[in-house]
């Protein structure tokens, strides 16, 4: 599946999935991605163009609605097979459930646009000083402006939380983030 290669970015930043839609009350924010399949583009009363999308993700699809405004600004984007994300609203007053976009930006955009930290937990049992320093040596090569926290925790269920600092932020990537993974535990790293 095309979408493949983004699971990880669905995973840490999409609120729902198209499987998930029905559970969410109207009016409910919402931000998910996808494959665009179909693009349906018509004109308003007032003559501005608007479109309606289908939006394919690894569950299912679902319908997509853009207004004039949100429609200008994206309007490179929505094009069939074009990987987005979409930040919006519900609206469940119908039978199908369909999205009211916001905001669409491009997939790859999505880690660099809606980081605002990265969340490492570790146990302080058995914690490893080279494992910190790997950590350290790891975020000091990918320079940028998300700031990382490292969330530490005892076998008593303590937890102290240690901002790394300026000089340790970070651009997330992917390739950081599985990194980061592999080093404290696919479980342990925390996007906000």
């Amino acid at each position: 599946h095309p979408l493949s290669n983004y699971y990880k970015i669905l995973k840490n930043y999409a609120t729902a999935s198209t499987s998930s839609l029905s559970e969410l009350r109207d009016q409910a924010e919402i931000a998910i991605g996808g494959l665009i399949d179909n693009v349906k583009e018509i004109l308003t009363k007032k003559g501005e163009k608007m479109a309606f999308l289908t939006l394919q993700d690894l569950s299912g699809s679902c319908e997509v609605i853009v207004f004039p405004e949100v429609y200008k600004k994206s309007l490179s984007l929505i094009k069939k097979d074009t990987p987005i994300f979409v930040k919006g609203k519900m609206n469940t007053r119908e039978d199908v459930p369909k999205i009211l976009a916001e905001e669409i930006v491009p997939i790859e955009q999505v880690q660099s646009r809606y980081t605002r930290s990265i969340f490492i937990e570790l146990q302080t049992i058995g914690l490893d000083a080279d494992l910190l320093k790997e950590i350290q040596k790891l975020l000091s090569s990918t320079k940028g402006s998300t700031p990382v926290y490292i969330h530490f925790r005892d076998p008593l269920g303590k937890a102290a939380v240690i901002y790394l600092g300026e000089g340790l932020k970070v651009k997330t990537t992917d390739e950081l983030l599985t990194s980061l993974e592999k080093l404290a535990g696919e479980d342990h790293v925390k996007i906000r």
